[in-house]
């Protein structure tokens, strides 16, 4: 079964490394006179603002340009994710719970890097920076200077959460050059918090509500099948004589998930929430007979995917998730092979504290009651081709118990293949 699943994996990995691996997009960048330049731009999941870039005018080009904010005004990768240079002041202070200051820090760095627009419209647009310290968010009235909307909290010398929020200021003073003076903007009973979503909404009614949110979030759902390959054993205080052999079964497999993609355009990370439907129907023999069961298990798994080798139209993705297993149907039986063969002590237990002897040819139905409801890891190993179907390996072992006693040990290798369903919204 191990050289099985590792030649399966050698060939699920190889063909990707048959390819050049890149992660360039089209996009096209603004240099400092206003011109504009059609190429292809390394495209990543940032972390932090980025502080140069990578472009090339043809795709096949062996070097790259590397292009800081100071060289260009901004870029625009696939018509949709749009990043502007900026160079100048940026503040310092900590914004996380648990290292927040005992006062007001106002304390500023000069920075230079890219910051990503996140909703851009005829007055302002809305912009987001990260560095090793914190993220903060910056509105831009038309052609002029990023200015950084300034949040202060801190812990006071009561050991109590407050803060200083220059940011609402700002956008007052947005509103009402823009849309006159409205005592409604701003309820003293509505908290403006210092997020995306409220941030957003506040720079949209500066816009007139005329806003292009640039959303590189995204989610899918899709549909799969795949094939199951179960070995198992049985496990208790009792065997029914010595175990001789269980062999393995195939069984099918039928999955419905969804993706939740936090840069949709990359790709590189996806969480998944699956559910899944299954059979194991092992058979257990021994010199005494044999016992066998027949389950059908629905199964939901969060899972995290991570894709290693990540182009446009290819990618390979290793992930690891759990499963909660819940047995929807259940039969299984007990039967007896050898004359005279007597089946003791606490082998079957019909009854708490009392115990059935079995003679060849005796059958006991569904002397277990059903399986309970159990957890399992699994690692799993995908290809992704032209972003519209996957192919994928899953690997785990796991107990699935009968009674307080009994278990069976239960070791699937399962390959599938999962349809994904539209495009990525």
């Amino acid at each position: 079964m191990v050289k099985k699943i590792s030649s399966f994996l050698v060939l699920l990995i190889v063909p990707g490394f048959l390819f050049a691996q890149n992660g360039y997009r089209a996009g096209t960048i603004v240099k400092t006179n206003g011109e504009t330049e059609k190429g292809f731009i390394d495209y990543r999941e940032w972390r932090q603002s980025p502080k140069s870039i990578a472009f090339k005018k043809n795709v096949a080009d062996a070097e790259p340009q590397l292009l800081t904010p100071l060289q260009i005004k901004s870029f625009l990768i696939n018509n949709v994710d749009e990043y502007l240079a900026y160079d100048g002041p940026v503040s310092t202070n900590k914004i996380d719970f648990d290292a927040l200051p005992n006062s007001v820090d106002s304390t500023i760095k000069h920075d230079v890097a890219f910051l990503r627009v996140v909703l851009a419209g005829a007055n302002v647009k809305l912009l987001y920076h990260r560095d090793e310290t914190k993220f903060a968010y910056f509105i831009m009235e038309k052609n002029d200077k990023p200015q950084e909307l300034k949040y202060y909290p801190y812990i006071d010398d009561e050991r109590k959460f407050t803060e200083v929020s220059p940011y609402l200021k700002q956008l007052i003073t947005l509103l009402q050059k823009y849309r006159g003076n409205n005592e409604s903007w701003f309820d003293s009973r509505t908290k403006v918090e210092y997020n995306a979503s409220t941030l957003k909404k506040y720079a949209n009614l500066i816009n007139n509500n005329q806003s292009v949110e640039h959303k590189i979030s995204g989610d899918r759902f899709y549909v799969g099948a795949g094939a199951i390959h179960l070995n198992s054993r049985f496990n208790g205080p009792e065997k029914f004589g010595y175990e001789i052999n269980t062999p393995a079964t195939l069984t099918p497999m039928l999955n419905i998930g969804y993706d939740v993609l936090p840069n949709k355009y990359t790709a590189k990370m996806v969480f998944r929430l699956e559910a899944s439907f299954w059979r194991a129907n092992p058979t257990y023999n021994f010199y005494a007979g044999y016992f066998a069961y027949d389950a059908l298990i629905a199964a939901l798994k969060p899972q995290i995917l991570y894709n290693f080798y990540n182009t446009k139209d290819f990618k390979i993705y290793a992930g690891a998730g759990f499963a909660i297993n819940k047995p929807i149907q259940f039969k299984n039986e007990l039967v007896a092979t050898d004359d005279g063969v007597i089946l003791t002590a606490v082998s079957v237990q019909t009854k708490p504290g009392s115990f059935t002897s079995l003679k060849k040819g005796d059958t006991i139905q569904d002397p277990y009651g059903p399986l309970k409801v159990f957890l399992n890891i699994e690692a799993k190993l995908g290809m992704v081709f032209n972003n519209k179907f996957e192919v994928v390996a899953v690997g785990n072992a796991f107990t699935t118990p009968l009674t307080d006693k009994y278990n069976t040990y239960l070791y699937p290798f399962s390959v599938g293949v999962n349809y994904y369903l539209g495009k990525v919204k």
